[in-house]
């Protein structure tokens, strides 16, 4: 089961809000958020690590917990006491959305302005092109693009690779979900995925996570799984009780 959490930034925080939140984030994340020139971006990386501490400690069960978050040699983030449980955080717009539970997963969020007929062009499958050029509607390209990109995204976070892996090396269907390696894939990434436990009959998945009109959200897991998604408000995350300290190291 993976759990999905989705918090939505339609508000400013208060001063005394804004103080608190910097107050539970891990001093990385505040020393991270605070480098950003713009509030905007500050206010999104704020909320980044507000949730993500949100979901570490609602998975764990435990508020006072210590738990220290890694980075692989890709950035992908992992529990280093609990081997078990495995998370994936994106944000894009006024979204930002975390996957976590029993079992390796990826998740991206985008926008749908974010279409690039040349993106496509360049770096999609044929089958992929086809689909999304395909539609008379540019509003209908829109949403496509951002379904094949989110896939794409979730899946390469996944692997933990990101974008050491060529877009072009694996193509996806939107409509079955399911994620396909050529023969051009760097072979480190499909023995990671070997290793997590790919096989021909269980191949990486992608499913849609509801948000609202404008943006796509995608998780991927390695074969179906059942997920559950829950939107998160600004006070759930700012629950002191719920979403104390954590400390965090990265490798490298």
């Amino acid at each position: 089961m993976i759990q999905v959490y989705s918090l939505k930034m339609n508000r400013e925080l208060s001063d005394a809000e804004r103080e608190d939140a910097l107050n539970i984030l891990t001093p990385e994340r505040k020393a991270k958020a605070l480098r950003f020139r713009r509030f905007k971006d500050q206010n999104r990386s704020i909320a980044a690590g507000l949730l993500e501490g949100y979901a570490i400690r609602q998975t764990i069960g435990d508020s006072l917990a210590d738990y220290t978050i890694e980075k692989g040699p890709e950035g992908k983030p992992y529990l280093m006491d609990y081997p078990d449980v495995f998370y994936n955080i994106s944000h894009a717009g006024d979204y930002v959305v975390c996957a976590i539970g029993t079992e390796p997963v990826g998740i991206d969020v985008e926008q749908a302005d974010k279409y690039s007929e040349s993106v496509v062009k360049r770096f999609f499958q044929m089958d992929e092109i086809e689909d999304i050029l395909g539609n008379a509607d540019e509003a209908a390209r829109k949403d496509a693009f951002a379904e094949y990109w989110v896939m794409k995204e979730s899946f390469m976070k996944l692997s933990g690779a990101g974008f050491s892996v060529p877009l072009k090396s694996f193509y996806s269907n939107r409509r079955t979900g399911v994620v396909r390696l050529c023969e051009t894939v760097p072979e480190r990434w499909r023995q990671e995925l070997i290793d997590m436990g790919m096989t021909e009959l269980n191949n990486p998945v992608c499913q849609f996570v509801p948000l609202e009109t404008g943006y796509s959200c995608a998780i991927c897991t390695l074969g179906k799984t059942c997920f559950e998604h829950r939107m998160i408000e600004w006070r759930d995350v700012l629950d002191k009780k719920g979403n104390s300290k954590s400390s965090h190291r990265q490798n490298g």
